[in-house]
């Protein structure tokens, strides 16, 4: 503490934090500043009414105390009221924006899958995948414009519209199909989580639901030569390409003159559900005859120019088309499952696939070549394709019984001398017994081995 006389030796005041002390007249003037709640200091003067600087500083000291303390506890209970309130006033300010940003429109059910197909948090897929996934989420939109109308928004579907659609998807189709639904409207509402301000995700809670995965039965030599023999234009060659390549439906009916070599004699593609796996196949007789009978300036494009805009417009159309090719034919597409209630799909045109494998394996035909002809993914099969030569590949497509009558002058015809050999052997055929034919089979097999080593 400093003090300041009026008639001091060197006239000037002294002072610290804690204030002064100006001698006026006989007593004793004591000033010290405050910093109020805005921040500024303010000067506070208060006489001593003491003669004494001892007596002086006492009082001093004990104002400064008593003041100092008081209004540092206002200044911080001032300052804690002054933050209480700016926090107010943020948080009613923050609630106002969000008032004001959820009364504004959201995006629509009706947009969701554009907004989706060309949001960049997606992952990428196939132009037939995306289709796939359109087609199931406009059922959807469908689903929800007819049973809740009043729901127009993304973010306004609640848990209780996603139990209501997964229910309505175990009475329309199976338990494997409700599962593929959910796990799309899932990934859809997570990628538009931002852009569609929604807040929570109403496909997360619904449970799986088990599968039992059901085969495609093969069919038979006779089912096949009836339901072709009542086939006409693109189908009967839709037809012939999935009984003599194996191949599934979206490759057949996309299937492109590009991948074609007519003159060896072979079909190469990638297969679009294992479109990093590359398969050639040779082209049986039947179908090499088919195809030769297009003029080779239509050899531009789709193969099926007809039947690849259906399918990749709708597949459901073309799937309908094959279904009742089959029923024309007699063949029944459906069985019952086993609780009796639901009907499954018992064959389509991918039992043209199992059919495929079953007949080049009963003819003998290595299961590892027939393999590499399918384009199965497992490492173990991949392995045997790239060890398969093209002789094996080429006698195991010509192992297949043609079911399809072609024109002779369509068919390529084999050379005279291999004309009359073939002939030969398939004259005897019917009078083979059923262990000679096992027999000729299994020769056929070792002589293709030996060939292809």
């Amino acid at each position: 503490m400093a003090v300041q006389h009026k008639n001091g030796k060197d006239g000037k005041r002294r002072g610290n934090h804690t204030g002064t002390l100006i001698k006026r007249g006989k007593t004793y003037l004591a000033q010290w500043s405050v910093r109020g709640p805005d921040g500024k200091r303010k000067r506070i003067s208060k006489s001593t009414h003491c003669k004494n600087i001892e007596d002086a500083r006492a009082f001093l000291e004990n104002e400064l105390k008593s003041l100092t303390l008081d209004d540092e506890e206002k200044f911080v209970d001032r300052l804690l009221d002054a933050k209480k309130l700016i926090n107010v006033e943020r948080q009613e300010i923050a609630e106002q924006k969000a008032r004001e940003e959820d009364a504004k429109p959201a995006l629509a059910i009706a947009d969701g899958f554009e907004a989706f197909k060309s949001s960049k948090r997606r992952k990428d897929c196939g132009e037939r995948t995306l289709a796939g996934y359109e087609s199931q989420y406009e059922t959807f939109a469908t689903w929800m414009k007819k049973t809740y109308p009043k729901v127009t928004e993304l973010r306004k579907v609640t848990a209780a519209e996603a139990d209501a659609f997964s229910a309505y998807l175990l009475t329309s189709y199976s338990a494997n199909t409700h599962n593929k639904y959910i796990t799309l409207l899932a990934y859809v509402w997570k990628v538009l989580k931002e852009p569609a301000r929604i807040t929570d995700n109403p496909w997360g809670q619904i449970v799986k639901k088990s599968v039992t995965m059901h085969v495609r039965r093969e069919l038979t030599v006779e089912e096949l030569t009836r339901v072709c023999g009542k086939l006409e234009g693109e189908m009967r060659l839709l037809f012939a390409l999935g009984i003599y390549t194996g191949l599934r439906l979206g490759d057949c009916a996309t299937m492109e003159w590009g991948k074609i070599d007519l003159a060896r004699g072979f079909l190469q593609t990638n297969p679009h559900k294992t479109s990093k796996t590359l398969v050639r196949i040779p082209l049986h007789p039947t179908l090499a005859g088919m195809l030769s009978e297009i003029p080779s300036n239509e050899h531009t494009g789709f193969v099926l120019k007809e039947i690849a805009e259906t399918y990749l417009h709708n597949s459901s159309i073309l799937t309908h088309r094959i279904k009742k090719a089959f029923t024309r034919a007699g063949i029944k597409t459906t069985a019952k499952c086993k609780d009796g209630k639901n009907a499954r799909v018992d064959v389509g045109f991918h039992s043209l696939r199992h059919t495929f494998v079953s007949l080049s394996a009963n003819a003998g035909v290595p299961l590892t070549v027939v393999q590499a002809i399918v384009g199965h993914t497992n490492p173990v099969m991949t392995r045997h394709y790239f060890h398969a030569s093209d002789d094996a590949l080429k006698g195991a497509v010509a192992a297949l019984p043609d079911v399809i009558d072609i024109s002779d002058k369509a068919r390529p015809s084999p050379s005279p001398a291999k004309t009359d050999k073939l002939s030969a052997i398939r004259s005897e055929i019917p009078s083979l017994a059923d262990a000679e034919l096992v027999e000729l089979a299994q020769f056929v097999n070792a002589e293709i081995k030996r060939r292809s080593a």
